[in-house]
């Protein structure tokens, strides 16, 4: 579960990317559910970036759905659930 890609992106890297760009509830599930199966949170890519990075540097603006999704990711990622 935590072994990279080329980019040294982890598999939940790839989720949070794919999220970012068209949040739903799907895909936010996905990210839900490697983070509860203990998913590296704090796994830096080759560039030294972390999930938190993707979610906060890919959408520099909320609209309110976005800020729903992140509301309830963000707690996930900074207790590494």
């Amino acid at each position: 579960m935590n072994q990279s890609n080329n980019k040294g992106q982890t598999a939940l890297m790839v989720r949070t990317l794919d999220y970012t760009e068209q949040p739903d509830d799907a895909k936010f599930a996905v990210i839900s559910r490697l983070i509860d199966l203990k998913a590296d949170v704090n796994i830096q890519d080759l560039t030294g970036n972390t999930i938190l990075h993707y979610t906060v540097l890919r959408n520099p603006t909320f609209d309110k759905e976005t800020e729903y999704y992140y509301d309830k990711l963000t707690p996930k990622i900074f207790s590494g659930q």
